[in-house]
């Protein structure tokens, strides 16, 4: 496999400190032919180097190169979690996977955690360019998630008080009141009944009841890095579905 990494000219850069706006590039040695490109968005804390050292993140890495689909991360800080300056970001790292790396003009997008919101977000205004979504735990109300993570917080820059203030400035911008619109786009989503940082009922049970995704919720599994179960089931049935659509064997 071949990696390639570029900055994203024109990113917000609001967190320097961590590369924001760059993006990387894994190339399969077998590449699939007239396949979309995946674009994973990353969790909370996390970034380019997680898919390339933590196992957890490679195997998302390993699966789509495995299917001999071109898999790519955009290092999108705390704006993951969908912020104007997140969303910005994900059109770019969007548009250049479009122009340079698929000739289907279309995307798969990967989504852990906090990445959901962005994910979401993009999917919502760009439906005609986006083939499928994968989601692991991935956050879809943000207004579920705002009290129980500081790191939601702190990407909007608000504390537990400013609740309210949080609601009114994400109005029509929290991907659960605009769920219904993604039913084209078939998703599959991995969540743990377990998962307390990402509650399970009011993220994944809404994902799967207003936008029709299909839904392989984990037994006990809970928010972290060390369940693999989280790969049995919905990231093959989303890669095989692709690999049935565009004709093309492994």
């Amino acid at each position: 496999m071949k990696v390639y990494e570029s900055s994203l000219t024109g990113a917000a850069v609001r967190y320097p400190e961590i590369g924001q706006g760059r993006l990387s590039v894994t190339v399969p040695e077998n590449p699939a032919d007239n396949s979309p490109v995946v674009l994973a968005l990353h969790g909370s804390g996390r970034g380019i180097a997680d898919y390339h050292t933590v196992p957890f993140y490679m195997r998302q890495r390993d699966l789509c190169l495995e299917y001999g689909y071109t898999f790519a991360v955009l290092q999108n800080g705390p704006d993951t979690y969908g912020t104007e300056e997140g969303l910005h970001n994900t059109i770019l790292a969007a548009e250049e996977l479009l122009t340079r790396w698929t000739s289907q003009r279309s995307l798969v997008l990967w989504a852990t955690s906090a990445g959901g919101v962005c994910a979401f977000r993009y999917a919502a205004g760009n439906m005609e360019k986006v083939r499928g979504i994968i989601g692991t735990f991935p956050v879809v109300d943000l207004l579920n998630v705002f009290p129980i993570l500081a790191s939601c917080r702190a990407a909007y820059g608000y504390t537990e008080e400013d609740y309210e203030l949080f609601a009114e400035q994400i109005q029509g911008k929290n991907p659960a009141v605009f769920l219904p619109c993604l039913r084209k786009i078939p998703m599959y989503i991995a969540h743990g009944t377990a998962d307390r940082a990402v509650p399970y009922r009011e993220n994944a049970l809404l994902l799967s009841n207003k936008a029709g995704a299909h839904l392989c919720p984990v037994e006990d599994g809970v928010h972290g890095t060390k369940d693999f179960r989280y790969y049995d089931h919905a990231p093959h049935d989303a890669l095989q579905l692709l690999r049935k659509h565009i004709h093309v064997q492994k």
